[in-house]
C-alpha cells in the first residue's frame, strides 16, 4: 500500500487543524439524545484525518466522473450522420 504524506510546520499545525475543524463543523462537545452534553469521542486529529480522506476520495470520484462525461461528450460530437 502506498503512503502519501505532507509536512506541516509545528508552528502552523494548530492553525491547520482549527481551520479544517471549523470549516467542517467539528464540535468538541456533542449533545446526547437526553439533552446532556459529552466530550466528542472523535478527537480533532481523528476528525481532520477522516475529513482529508473523505475529500481525497471525493476528488478521485469527481475526477473519474468528469473523465467519463468528457468521453461521452466526445463520442457525441464526433458522430456524423447524413
Amino acid at each position: 500500500m502506498a503512503i502519501i504524506s505532507f509536512t506541516i510546520k509545528d508552528t502552523q499545525l494548530q492553525r491547520v487543524m482549527d481551520g479544517i475543524c471549523y470549516d467542517n463543523g467539528y464540535q468538541a462537545t456533542i449533545t446526547n439524545t437526553d439533552g446532556t452534553t459529552s466530550p466528542n469521542p472523535e478527537t480533532k486529529q481523528q476528525f481532520v484525518k477522516r475529513i482529508i480522506i473523505e475529500r481525497v476520495k471525493g476528488m478521485v470520484k469527481g475526477g473519474e466522473l468528469k473523465k467519463k462525461e468528457a468521453a461521452i461528450t466526445l463520442d457525441q460530437t464526433e458522430l456524423d450522420i447524413t
